[in-house]
């Protein structure tokens, strides 16, 4: 996962005139993020970023911590992504109320089970 500092100087080094702002939550699960008070926290990064064309969702460890083993049965392993994903979904049908038409990218990284395949449910 990179950072906003090495997204912009990546950005930078590409000849990119795009500009990273880094609104991330520290220890934050998407759990937290699809509250209230977590949209909030979309809505006011995005009030204060105007021009922001991209938001880049990112899921990972926090979101398995003490959740997730590689002993886990199948049913509860597939309950945990789903509600994980549903989550996901608040966040982003949030994100897309606030801002129509910005692009999302999410993602996740290498910390994330492995073994589990992340899919967009269609809508």
């Amino acid at each position: 996962m990179l950072a906003a500092p090495a997204l912009q100087q990546a950005l930078t080094d590409h000849g990119l005139p795009d500009t990273v702002a880094n609104a991330a939550v520290p220890g934050e699960t998407v759990g937290d993020l699809s509250k209230p008070p977590g949209l909030q926290h979309f809505t006011d990064t995005l009030a204060a970023h105007l021009d922001a064309d991209l938001v880049h969702l990112s899921i990972g460890s926090n979101d398995f911590l003490g959740q997730w083993s590689s002993s886990l049965p199948p049913a509860q392993e597939a309950a945990l992504f789903a509600a994980i994903l549903d989550d996901v979904e608040t966040i982003v049908d949030h994100i897309l109320a606030v801002r129509p038409g910005v692009e999302i990218l999410w993602s996740s990284y290498a910390t994330s089970p492995g073994r589990y395949r992340w899919a967009p449910r269609p809508r």
